[in-house]
């Protein structure tokens, strides 16, 4: 390289007008400084020369563009070529009405279904709770062997962990009921919170009116029964009263005086489950029967609390793991194998975050899909206009216009469309997210949401709709300015090979998402239908389920049992009831009751103590539910009267602990009670999630006294009708009791099925609009080509070629590339459902039927929409055809 030849490559890098005033000057300068370096300064004088380029280049550039810019606003270029664009673009689609209400409504559907997914995902994940610091908040939750994250702590377990930890500012207890609020007919079930008194200051919530618990009112033994209430609540149940604070309300016909209005926006910890009031914690001795602080064994209470300054999660964590250790050494008996995880509060309960986490993100790849395929759709249709403008694009270039300037036309145009698309898109949205909302609320789940559509909402809309914009409309616009200009204006021809291929891509392209759509929606349909024609083991749709709660200001143990006892059979004797049962838990729950047991003989190899999911249950319980005896007998009134220590199992527990043996006759033991089994029941389903039978054990009543209990019922006829007759015989014993409608076993499996219905739902209609877009896209294309292939199917029909033949010929192009995009579709399904393994109920991802019929669903309706343009092209005139040329 010669003398200076590095530094005049370097010079390259300047502006052309830099170089040309002052480039010569600068090498000059550079020889004559590098004459003096020797050694080491030569090396430091490069460093110095490389830093003085940066510095230089970029002030030069800068300069430069600076320049140019004030240029241009001098005479207005920039504003005035922006607006004059943008006014283009509007006159240009007024022109074509039609074709702009297509692609504007095309994109309302695609862009407002992502956004109303959109509003799910933000209002779950997103939405940051309103708590002061969320980062600070986190989440206990008891580990206990054989139970589920529903268990929770015993309140001398909160003492301990509130006053023994080093790492928390401070540690709040508290238990989710329903109440019923009000009395006699005026009655309102509404979703309360026994709290501690701590509650609102480790959230760090304030109130909109009146003040929160005070540390007096959460003392044990205080008196005081003071509730604090929502503010949704305030307006919807109390008329938006200005005098609230100071009042008295009734719960449970227990009264309590409104204290406070929480500040608006704050329903609790957990998103989907608002709380309407909360009382404070040790009120709920005085309310509910069922609640004892003083047992160890009892974990009935939920633990929220802030991290001290500069400490982690892990560490709290880490913590916690000692405590709990501690804790099981002072109390072997109670505390054998608890544990204590802790998680940065997200308002989803840590056991259900990577099943809610993952279902969201395939409802957003669902969207995607779908705006995906709109795009693709718009963009055929774009490109397809664009053919025409060729010669418009030709003549502009021609008399002087830049590419890139008729560039940024195009691409102008195309965002003023996808901007009105998306602005239609968030009414669609709208009206989606208030159709979900209507969907919601008719569940037997009482579950809520809010789903605003809040800046993050509006931010994604606008992004989405800008995005597609820019990947529909590069591909129109390059296609329309890539043809030499020369080439048409000789041969006016209207589309080259190269458009009609890449239309074609578009179209396979569509196709093969509007498949995997369609999979998934199928997989989802099957799998809600499998989940409602499963065998739970008994009677679902003509056993309904409803509960009641005796007060214990009212009711000890023996008045307890005579009522339940007299309840039995003033229910029994309700004409059309076949019959009656009551059990300490619902045939279908979200929460195991482990019990821990010792079975005499069996070699168990775990560390952790044997448990099995039990229920405290009256003699006709399995009867009615109509689960058979397959060994020994069901439990006879006797076993209730007089307290005796039976038990049944089921087949599960009888093959885990005693397999090829008699199982009658033998022993349990659970808390040093020795328990006889005395027969054997058909497995049924216990908890809405399983899968697979458990070991389940049923006890007498009798032998635990539970003040709240489940009535179960059967009847012939439609058992939810008598809600009314049940009310009037509980009436009849008690009038201060309020009963909530009964429910059928059914709706209840069907609650549980709420993902998979939302996802069958939400993946159907999305799926069905991409199906849509596909056939039109496959119209749009073989419409076109039989328009651009006019001449030669009148030179064919002309030349005595059979209309047949011309039939064929478009109907075969047509279904080659639909034939190909089902193939790619059946091929992308195959690799994507195995991600929704998690999310099936009895169908498996490779499902055969569903394949199967959503592809002879797609060919037919594809072949329909290929014959359309087809039967067109054989209604050609030849003599018409060759006058015109």
């Amino acid at each position: 390289m010669s003398r200076g030849g590095w530094y005049r490559r370097l010079l390259r890098f300047y502006p052309r007008a830099f170089r040309d005033r002052y480039g010569a000057e600068m090498e000059l300068h550079f020889d004559q400084t590098k004459k003096d370096a020797n050694g080491v300064g030569r090396f430091r004088f490069g460093v110095r020369v490389l830093v003085d380029f940066v510095r230089t280049a970029a002030s030069a550039w800068v300069t430069t563009l600076v320049r140019q810019s004030a240029c241009t606003f001098k005479g207005g270029g920039v504003v005035d070529r922006f607006s004059q664009d943008i006014r283009f673009a509007i006159r240009t689609l007024r022109k074509r009405p039609v074709f702009t209400i297509v692609v504007v409504a095309t994109l309302a559907m695609g862009i407002g279904a992502n956004t109303a997914i959109f509003t799910i995902v933000n209002e779950i994940l997103l939405r940051p709770l309103p708590l002061g610091e969320p980062s600070k908040v986190v989440d206990l939750f008891a580990e206990v062997p054989g139970g589920n994250s529903f268990g929770g702590f015993s309140y001398t377990d909160y003492v301990d962990y509130r006053d023994r930890n080093d790492v928390l500012s401070g540690l709040a207890a508290f238990m989710g009921v329903r109440v019923d609020v009000g009395s006699d007919e005026r009655a309102r079930r509404v979703s309360a919170q026994f709290s501690s008194e701590n509650y609102f200051d480790v959230l760090q919530v304030g109130t909109a009116m009146g003040r929160t618990f005070l540390p007096t009112e959460g003392q044990r033994g205080s008196g005081m029964n003071v509730v604090v209430v929502s503010f949704g609540y305030w307006q919807q149940g109390m008329g938006a009263d200005s005098a609230v604070i100071g009042s008295t309300i009734h719960v449970d016909d227990v009264p309590f005086t409104v204290v406070g209005v929480a500040a608006r926006g704050f329903e609790g910890t957990f998103v989907g489950f608002p709380i309407q009031m909360w009382l404070t914690l040790p009120s709920a001795e005085r309310v509910l029967t069922n609640v004892d602080f003083d047992d160890r064994t009892a974990g009935i209470l939920e633990l929220v609390g802030r991290l001290s300054a500069n400490t982690s999660v892990s560490r709290a964590a880490a913590a916690f793991d000692i405590l709990a250790r501690q804790l099981e050494d002072e109390n072997p008996i109670a505390n054998r194998g608890r544990r204590v995880g802790v998680v940065q509060t997200t308002g989803i309960d840590h056991s259900m975050r990577v099943g809610v986490t993952g279902f969201l993100a395939v409802l957003m790849v669902v969207a995607g899909l779908v705006l995906l395929v709109t795009c693709l759709n718009v963009s055929g249709m774009m490109l397809a206009r664009s053919t025409g403008r060729q010669k418009e694009m030709t003549i502009r270039l021609a008399v002087g216009a830049s590419r890139g300037r008729l560039v940024r036309q195009l691409l102008t145009e195309a965002t003023v469309l996808f901007g009105l698309g998306g602005l239609a898109g968030a009414f669609v949205a709208a009206w989606l997210v208030d159709a979900l909302l209507v969907f919601i609320t008719q569940l037997s789940v009482p579950i809520g949401f809010a789903l605003p559509m809040d800046w993050r909402v509006l931010l994604f809309t606008a992004s989405a709709a800008f995005a597609a914009a820019a990947f529909a409309g590069i591909f129109p616009a390059r296609e329309a300015l890539s043809r030499d200009a020369a080439s048409v204006l000789r041969t006016w021809e209207s589309e080259d090979r190269r458009t009609g291929r890449l239309r074609s891509v578009f179209v396979v392209v569509q196709i093969a998402g509007a498949m995997v759509l369609l999979v998934g929606a199928g997989l989802f349909a099957r799998s809600v239908l499998a989940g409602v024609r499963a065998d739970l083991g008994f009677d679902a749709d003509r056993v309904a389920v409803t509960s009641i709660t005796l007060p214990n200001d009212r009711y000890d143990e023996a008045r307890g049992q005579v009522f339940f006892s007299q309840l039995l059979t003033s229910t029994a004797a309700i004409p059309g009831v076949a019959s009656v049962a009551l059990a300490a838990r619902r045939p279908l729950g979200v929460a195991r009751n482990p019990v821990t047991v010792e079975v005499p003989g069996y070699q168990h190899t775990g560390d952790q103590e044997l448990t099995v999911d039990g229920n405290f249950v009256s003699d006709t319980y399995l009867s009615t539910l109509g689960v058979g005896i397959i060994a020994g007998r069901d439990f006879a009134a006797e076993d209730i009267v007089g307290k005796r220590n039976v038990v049944v199992i089921n087949q599960t527990t009888a093959s885990r602990f005693w397999p090829n043996q008699t199982v009658v006759g033998q022993r349990i033991v659970v808390a040093e009670q020795v328990f006889s089994v005395v027969g054997v029941a058909a497995d049924s389903r216990s908890l809405l999630q399983d899968a697979t039978p458990v070991t389940q054990v049923y006890f007498p009543m009798s032998v635990r006294f539970a003040p709240r209990m489940n009535v179960v019922f059967r009847s012939a006829a439609d058992p939810v009708s008598f809600g009314a007759q049940i009310q009037t015989a509980v009436a009849r014993l008690d009038a201060s009791l309020v009963v909530p409608p009964p429910v059928t076993l059914r709706e209840t499996m069907n609650g549980a099925l709420l993902p998979q219905r939302l996802a069958a739902v939400v993946t159907g209609g999305l799926g069905l609009f991409g199906f849509f877009l596909a056939a039109l896209g496959v119209y749009g294309i073989l419409a076109h080509a039989v328009g651009t292939r006019t001449k030669e199917i009148g030179v064919r029909l002309a030349l005595g070629g059979r209309r047949t033949n011309v039939l064929g010929l478009v109907v075969g192009s047509g279904m080659r590339l639909v034939l190909v995009g089902v193939l790619l579709g059946l091929g992308l399904s195959l690799l994507v459902s195995p991600l929704l393994r998690g999310f099936l109920v009895g169908v498996q991802p490779f499902d055969p039927i569903t394949f199967a019929v959503v592809s002879l669903v797609f060919m037919s309706v594809a072949s329909i929409a290929c014959y359309l343009p087809a039967r067109r092209a054989t209604r050609i005139n030849p003599a018409t055809v060759l006058r015109n040329e």
